[in-house]
């Protein structure tokens, strides 16, 4: 299973439903409109992708289809910053 890993040098703060961050790393801050903060929530708590897009579909109330766009575009977006990065949760044998 893969999982999302947060870049650790980023700042978080989220007030009144949008999420400002500040990456120590590349001196960025970026803020994020409610749904970018809920998928980037969802993120933090180790969600899957599928998970994500099934609780923005619901919460949203937008096609499984749509949601599964927006995700992914927002998923990419974060990759390109270095914000986010894909990892594999398969432990190596001892």
């Amino acid at each position: 299973m893969k999982q999302f890993t947060i870049n650790k040098g980023l700042i978080t703060e989220r007030i009144d439903g949008v999420t400002v961050f500040f990456d120590s790393d590349s001196s960025t801050m970026f803020t994020l409109n409610d749904t970018g903060s809920t998928i980037f929530d969802l993120l933090k708590r180790n969600m899957s992708k599928e998970q994500i897009i099934k609780s923005i579909s619901t919460t949203y109330n937008v096609s499984e289809k749509k949601a599964i766009k927006d995700v992914q575009e927002f998923i990419d977006e974060l990759q390109r910053w270095k914000i986010l990065s894909l990892s594999s949760s398969i432990k190596k044998p001892k």
